[in-house]
């Protein structure tokens, strides 16, 4: 059995083999796969890392998604992911990075984005956004009995959204939705 790291609150930083310094947002799980001279391999199970790699002589980092077909790789350069659920974003901030999934495989450049969902291939590279912005459904009833209700919304297509702490991904339409719980009396649902 692999060893899982798990973030709470906060984050951590790792230092990957000396190939890479990945980043790990809170509530984030990860296990080291395999560490070789010119491989480093990372599992990211839930949650979103930011990966720096310093392009050493023939090293590469490999991050895959366990339970999906989804990886990305580089060896040069700086990048993004972020795993939830059935959803998979990358985005490269500098250098280049290989997205595979379902026997097909994308190249994301500087400044662009690629997404990954329900295990599908990944989507053409976009450019990042300059700016997100969030639109949301119209706020139900002021009385509501259920104990859950429904968010939804649009953004940018692979944009992180929290909703009261939990975070998702929008589908490569910008779309999301989230269900949230509720408690007896007044609720305050935060959505960023």
């Amino acid at each position: 059995a692999e060893d899982v790291l798990v973030t709470e609150e906060g984050g951590a930083n790792l230092d990957v083999g000396g190939t890479a310094d990945v980043e790990l947002a809170a509530q984030t799980y990860v296990s080291i796969g395999e560490l070789t001279d010119t491989l480093s391999k990372v599992r990211l199970r839930d949650g979103r890392i930011a990966a720096v790699v310093h392009g050493a002589a023939r090293s590469s980092l490999q991050v895959d998604v366990p339970g999906s077909s989804a990886t990305a790789s580089a060896s040069d350069g700086e990048f993004s992911m972020l795993s939830s659920g059935s959803q998979l974003s990358v985005a490269t901030k500098k250098g280049q990075v290989t997205l595979s999934a379902r026997g097909r495989s994308v190249r994301i450049g500087s400044g662009q984005l690629s997404l990954v969902e329900h295990d599908q291939p990944p989507t053409a590279p976009q450019p990042l956004p300059p700016s997100l912005f969030l639109k949301l459904g119209a706020a139900r009833a002021v009385t509501q009995r259920a104990k859950k209700t429904t968010v939804h919304g649009e953004t940018a297509p692979g944009a992180v959204i929290s909703v009261n702490g939990v975070k998702l991904v929008a589908d490569d339409k910008g779309e999301f939705e989230a269900t949230v719980p509720l408690k007896e009396g007044a609720n305050t649902v935060v959505v960023e």
